[in-house]
């Protein structure tokens, strides 16, 4: 349980001191003359839809990574749970590289397109 607390604490702080925060990325967006539809262009009303899907995903994810260092723990995993964190994130890359190229097998046109 102390893993997951401090995982979330650390998430958290990460969201706030890396500029990631939900009023930063706000005034980012409205910089850039983006918009998020049926919205309108305030940092404010930007700011309070980030704010609904900002948090939640820090602590979920925040969560994740402290459940993945807990069992990691339990299993007694090589290098801890940054060993299954890389295993994980490898995985993953691989997995992306296979679709990628088998979606370009698909289709041709694809293929050329990235290309050129």
């Amino acid at each position: 349980m102390l893993y997951v607390l401090l995982a979330v604490l650390f998430g958290v702080a990460w969201i706030l001191t890396s500029g990631m925060d939900p009023e930063t990325q706000a005034e980012q967006l409205a910089k850039a003359q983006l918009q998020i539809p049926g919205f309108r262009t305030s940092e404010k009303i930007i700011a309070s839809i980030l704010r609904r899907y900002i948090w939640a995903l820090t602590i979920f994810s925040s969560i994740a990574v402290g459940l993945v260092a807990v069992l990691s723990e339990i299993l007694r995993a090589m290098g801890g749970g940054t060993g299954i964190l890389l295993l994980v994130g490898i995985t993953i890359q691989y997995y992306s590289i296979l679709a990628s190229e088998r979606a370009l097998e698909m289709y041709p046109a694809l293929a050329r397109f990235f290309r050129e």
